[in-house]
């Protein structure tokens, strides 16, 4: 049996067991923060992410007004990691709790950030200008520089101690997707740009021929001809746009400047900003998926070009659009990529959405200001209100058409012109309509482009719509009537002409009677 004191000595060495394991490991768990302390955000990586800075027991991020190469070198060596090639830019994902510097001035030389020109807490940013740095990469890391916005811009790659350029030979999404990989976008984002859309490097082209299946972690992974060999200029210096599906409004569409909210220029919301779109190749297809976009039932859509619906502004995000009609979205469809456009804003593209649940639909028509309720002025409807349709080449197998739409049976319509039934007042839709007179429809006739006429409303075209078996009836009516009274006059004249024609005996008078002698002789029938 132990006795006591083995009992004490053991407890005493578990004691010095724990407390020498606490002061071994303690540090490894706990870090102690200090004023100005700085650490990188953002998921750091390979030395670059967001900056944050402790202030006040806070950690908090600093605004990137001013923020340049000079900050991120200070920044670099407090952290203890290369300055050669540190460089400052905007943060690709926003920091949160208080901004604690603003306008920050740093010389390059300095030890610690906090010792640059400042003042804590006055700022006019929002987290989208957090400040973020680069420092010495390692060998295959990847930037993104001259972009407009800090998610997209000219592809470098680091190797043996340099950056430089990749070239756009066979570049494509896949190898997208992989540079916003490796730059710790989530999702699977990524859009290729070439052409030295981003402008022209000025460091070695490291990458020709690049071929990645799009899963892989870094760009050095996948096949290439090998660093250094290529055949390319900087004119072909591959990009990447790197978008951020975590935005709910990217991608979405809306009209504008059009009179009715189903109508209008079409925008489409790209990277936290609205802009336009081309109307080269712009089609009805087109509309119909911008319009089913926006929530109307139904095939619907019209395509409006030529800057219908006034002229937008900067910028014009999309050009050569191809839908099949099918998409549920605009940006599904085909086309040139985001910003890569030849256009002026005289060619945005714009979008008529018309209803098919109004009680007035597109294409329908009427007549209006006849002297009965089968003839008229014809108007048709469109955009949502009624307008008329000029005389030029307007004939009877064209109002025989508007008579079928209108319900009447048979063969039937005569065409008027000139006005018959007095000037419409505008719009004039339709010029130089032409039907076989067989359609169901006149908007199906041919016909000029809606609206294009060279016409006034004294060239208003009419229609009278009469039915053979309706006017075959009035006319046998109409006959019988005259025929029975011919017969019945005749008959009567017949009569009297008999009766007059009958001799009556002379009436002798009493004296009494005072009245002259009246013969037959005084009675003729003429």
């Amino acid at each position: 049996m132990a006795s006591n004191t083995d009992r004490k000595l053991g407890r005493g060495m578990r004691l010095w067991i724990i407390l020498s394991a606490f002061v071994v490991f303690w540090p490894n768990y706990v870090r102690c923060q200090f004023e100005g302390d700085v650490r990188l955000g953002d998921g750091a990586q390979n030395g670059r992410g967001r900056v944050e800075i402790y202030h006040d027991n806070q950690w908090g991020t600093i605004c990137d007004d001013t923020w340049d190469i000079s900050d991120a070198q200070v920044v670099c060596r407090q952290l203890g990691l290369g300055t050669i090639n540190a460089r400052g830019y905007t943060a690709i994902s926003p920091g949160s709790g208080p901004i604690h510097l603003d306008g920050t001035y740093c010389v390059g030389t300095e030890y610690r950030l906090d010792s640059c020109s400042h003042e804590w807490g006055q700022n006019n940013c929002g987290h989208s200008e957090d400040a973020a740095v680069e420092c010495d990469p390692d060998e295959g890391d990847v930037r993104l520089v001259d972009g407009s916005t800090p998610n997209q811009g000219r592809v470098e790659i680091y190797h043996n101690y340099q950056w430089g350029t990749v070239c756009d030979d066979r570049w494509g999404d896949s190898d997208a997707r992989v540079v916003c990989r490796q730059l710790g976008y989530s999702g699977d984002v990524g859009e290729a740009r070439s052409g030295g859309t981003y402008g022209r490097g000025y460091y070695p082209t490291y990458l020709d021929e690049v071929g990645c299946s799009g899963y892989e972690s870094r760009l050095e992974y996948c096949t290439h001809d090998g660093w250094g060999i290529e055949d390319c200029s900087h004119s072909e210096d591959a990009g990447v746009y790197c978008y951020d599906n975590n935005d709910p409004d990217e991608g979405n569409v809306r009209l504008a400047g059009g009179s009715t909210p189903n109508q209008g220029r079409v925008e489409i919301y790209h990277n936290s900003l609205w802009g336009t779109v081309c109307d080269d190749r712009w089609g009805d297809s087109d509309a119909r998926v911008v319009c089913r976009q926006l929530g109307y039932s139904g095939d619907v859509g019209e395509a409006r070009t030529g800057g219908t619906y006034g002229q937008g502004s900067e910028p014009t995000y999309l050009d050569e659009v191809g839908c099949s009609g099918y998409e549920s979205r605009l940006e599904y469809c085909t086309h040139d990529g985001w910003g890569i456009e030849d256009c002026s804003h005289s060619e945005d593209a714009g979008v008529y959405c018309y209803d098919n649940n109004d009680n007035d639909l597109e294409g329908d028509v009427r007549m209006v200001d006849g002297f009965s309720s089968d003839e008229g002025r014809v108007e048709i409807f469109h955009e949502g209100q009624w307008g008329t349709v000029c005389h030029d080449s307007w004939d009877d197998s064209d109002a025989r058409v508007v008579c079928r739409q209108l319900g009447y049976s048979g063969d039937v319509g005569i065409a008027t012109s000139g006005s018959t039934y007095g000037g419409g007042s505008d719009p004039i839709f339709l010029d130089d309509v032409t039907c076989s007179g067989y359609e169901a429809r006149l908007e199906y006739c041919s016909h000029q482009e809606w609206g294009s006429n060279y016409c006034g409303h004294s060239e208003d075209a009419g229609v009278q719509c009469r039915s053979p078996a309706t006017s075959s009836g009035v006319v046998g009516i109409m006959s019988f009537v005259g025929v029975s009274l011919s017969l019945l006059t005749l008959f009567a004249l017949v009569a009297v002409c008999y009766t007059c024609s009958q001799r009556k005996p002379a009436v002798i008078p009493t004296q009494s009677d005072q009245v002259p002698l009246i013969t037959s002789e005084l009675i003729s029938c003429r």
